[in-house]
């Protein structure tokens, strides 16, 4: 009778040890399904900065062409700039060379 009662106490400690652990299990199951599901939605964060970081870095190339074209543009306006102040300066020489025609002619005709 003792040793049934010792095998039955020892059994009790057992299955109160088991469920203890069946506990402890279920606690770290239940901690690795949220560390899981934390671990998708950070992925699926990841994912969508990737995107957003592919997206920006297109952007950048565009305007990186559009700032190459827009410098283009400036030295061909400033190309344009240099070509019309040249025959600006020509078209003032010009005239004073036609005034300094106009006034000897003015004279000569004054001689006759």
């Amino acid at each position: 009778e003792k040793v049934k009662n010792a095998n039955q106490t020892r059994l009790n400690e057992v299955d109160g040890e088991m469920l203890v652990l069946t506990r402890q299990v279920e606690t770290f199951e239940l901690e690795i399904a949220k560390k899981e599901n934390s671990l998708r939605v950070l992925e699926t964060e990841m994912a969508s900065l990737r995107g957003k970081q592919a997206h920006l870095e297109e952007t950048v190339r565009e305007k990186q062409i559009n700032l190459d074209l827009l410098g283009r543009k400036v030295q061909q306006l400033k190309a344009k700039k240099k070509t019309l102040q040249d025959e600006l300066t020509a078209s003032k020489e010009n005239e004073m060379e036609l005034r300094k025609q106009l006034v000897s002619t003015q004279f000569e005709c004054q001689d006759l």
